[in-house]
């Protein structure tokens, strides 16, 4: 692996962000991922302008397209009021992240998929961990909690508009329809909910015994995001929004930063990095995990339109 400047592990948004942007700006890339891809994830689809954005200065406008399944002028709440007047972008997260592998790819980075390797920090002058929650490098860095459970099926036939129900104590319930298919779910950060959540969320809409759901754990870090030869991404790095469990947006965000960063070299890289996430990154993980601190005193719904919720949402969807 030494004629390679930068290993990195995991090939979703994040990981694939940062073989792109390093790729792009000369170094010898390797993008390694467990799984064959294309590879099913769980997730609602849905694209915030910022996400929107930080994708299509990858795989393109025309990339974008190609990888969408619905668009939706409205999101309503659970009891019909509109959330906000921007149109919302549904994609298919198995075909996305593929596009922005493909992309990374024809930026120059090696692409291996469908084999486990053991990578270490001595392995590559540069490594980084974009693993997701699971942070199989990066979790000596950091203290990690199971913070936020959620579950989600694709239903056949689609809704007429994006849905948010804010009934489930401590989280909500969605329904976001794509092209032939409504993907809904639920999610929780109430411990004693999680174990009966998959039937919960399914009854609520009427899906109960009909397919069978997908669970996922986020965990919140606390901790560095580099040390010497490696770098934590995404959720990894724990950057997500802990109040609505979305992380798309950080993953390519904190993709390109660690990819600008191993630019300037193995030595100087960690610390750039770092600086970078504390500066840009650490400010709205902080506004956001306010809003989370509140949802055992404030309903979920009110952590989206109360005092901290319209300066984030504006940043989430675009909404004025």
């Amino acid at each position: 692996m030494a004629r390679y400047d930068l290993a990195i592990i995991g090939a979703g948004p994040a990981g694939a962000a940062c073989a792109y942007h390093a790729a792009r700006r000369g170094l010898r890339v390797l993008l390694l991922e467990a799984r064959r891809l294309p590879r099913p994830k769980l997730c609602s689809g849905v694209l915030t302008y910022w996400s929107e954005r930080d994708a299509a200065a990858i795989i393109g406008v025309d990339g974008l397209e190609r990888v969408t399944t619905g668009r939706f002028a409205r999101t309503t709440l659970g009891n019909g009021q509109l959330l906000h007047h921007r149109t919302l972008r549904l994609v298919d997260r198995a075909r996305f992240d593929l596009a922005l592998v493909e992309a990374a790819s024809q930026a120059g980075a090696d692409v291996v998929d469908g084999v486990r390797v053991t990578v270490r920090p001595g392995d590559a002058p540069l490594v980084v961990d974009a693993t997701g929650s699971a942070a199989l490098m990066g979790r000596r860095l950091q203290r990690r909690e199971r913070l936020h459970f959620g579950v989600e099926v694709a239903v056949p036939g689609e809704a007429d508009a994006c849905r948010l129900n804010f009934a489930l104590p401590g989280g909500y319930w969605w329904s976001f329809p794509h092209d032939g298919f409504t993907a809904i779910g639920g999610a929780t950060w109430r411990r004693d909910l999680w174990a009966d959540l998959p039937d919960s969320a399914l009854g609520r809409w009427g899906a109960l015994g009909v397919v069978r759901p997908r669970g996922h754990m986020l965990r919140r870090a606390w901790g560095p995001v580099a040390a010497p030869g490696l770098l934590l991404v995404g959720e990894a790095a724990g950057a997500l929004d802990q109040a609505l469990g979305e992380g798309i947006r950080f993953a390519l965000w904190t993709g390109r930063l660690a990819g600008e960063a191993a630019a300037l070299g193995p030595g100087r890289a960690p610390a750039a990095y770092a600086a970078a996430f504390r500066r840009q990154v650490a400010p709205l993980l902080a506004m956001r995990d306010v809003a989370a601190a509140m949802r055992d005193r404030l309903p979920c719904e009110a952590l989206l339109r109360g005092p901290v919720g319209p300066v984030t949402m504006g940043h989430y969807l675009g909404a004025a």
